[in-house]
């Protein structure tokens, strides 16, 4: 994605893998390479820079979580999902820290937790 960005006019000389690989992203009804989405989305910096973040974030999730088994544009919005909600929780846990100065937030490898002091 980043090197069609640069070079724009590469998109025409993919291989089959390649237009295969961005059509689980970006395709027509047909199951075609929708090349405008995909020409609309690097010419926003901060949109590629998402997508490219959240499959990075993608990468990272544990084969346990079944997002392996599923197409590649439901997995990255299911991955979208947990991480907006794993932030929604950080910003909760925040406030009720800010409000109660006996409480501090404590990191566990896959959570956090609340200790009163």
């Amino acid at each position: 994605m980043e090197n069609i960005s640069y070079r724009p006019e590469i998109i025409y000389y993919l291989s089959d893998y390649s237009k295969n690989l961005l059509a689980e992203l970006y395709s027509h009804s047909d199951g075609t390479l929708d090349v405008a989405s995909l020409m609309i989305l690097i010419n926003e910096p901060q949109q590629l820079n998402k997508l490219h973040m959240s499959l990075t974030e993608l990468t990272g999730i544990d084969e346990r979580s079944g997002l392996s088994e599923l197409p590649l544009q439901e997995s990255l919005f299911r991955s979208q999902q947990w991480h907006q909600y794993y932030l929604n929780n950080i910003i909760t846990l925040t406030r009720k820290v800010n409000q109660d100065p006996n409480l501090t937030i404590k990191p566990l490898s896959h959570a956090f937790y609340f200790e009163k002091m």
